[in-house]
């Protein structure tokens, strides 16, 4: 492609910040756990804003790539629904670690691809690394409460009932309604 792009690169295990030159970004889309190209083959050129320039070159999607992301999430659906709480929570946790060991990085390539100004996509990537790290918290906090019977017993159910709700609570549905039913 020819075409460069400056980007600040952050090493995880000193935190230090250095500035690389690289072509521009050609991602592809992920379906069913693989890397591929739109079924057309064409592209979007993304360009910064504030100079034209291209800075990545990403899939254009057609009918036929919606139908099949469709179809892998309507598979995927009874897969995510077995994993149990305290695994999801896991990955959201991870989600969060991985955004906050690159979130200048994650937060330079905001910037060039929409045009506000690196404070604001500094907040805006922080803000979703803290919704991952909150949402993590939160299942993690669930499924504590589910096996400690004092954390039942504080919200006014008993001790066999605080186990059956923790057995029956899915992953969609909130221990409130559950409290409540």
């Amino acid at each position: 492609m020819g075409t460069m792009v400056n980007a600040k690169k952050v090493d995880s295990s000193t935190g230090a910040v250095s500035e690389v030159r690289s072509p521009a970004i050609r991602i592809r889309m992920i379906l069913n756990g693989k890397k591929v190209d739109s079924s057309t083959g064409e592209v979007f050129e993304v360009r910064n804003p504030a100079t034209g320039e291209v800075i990545g070159m990403v899939p254009r999607a057609g009918w036929e790539d919606v139908h099949l992301a469709l179809e892998i999430a309507r598979c995927g659906k009874p897969i995510m629904a077995a994993l149990p709480a305290h695994r999801r929570s896991e990955i959201l946790r991870k989600t969060a670690e991985l955004m906050g060991d690159q979130l200048e990085c994650l937060s330079q390539l905001l910037t060039s691809e929409n045009g506000k100004t690196i404070r604001q996509c500094r907040f805006e990537m922080a803000t979703t690394q803290r919704l991952f790290g909150d949402f993590a918290q939160r299942w993690a906090d669930a499924v504590a409460c589910f096996v400690t019977p004092a954390c039942w017993s504080q919200l006014g159910a008993s001790d066999e009932a605080g186990i059956e709700i923790g057995l029956r609570t899915s992953w969609n549905r909130s221990i409130e309604s559950e409290m409540q039913s």
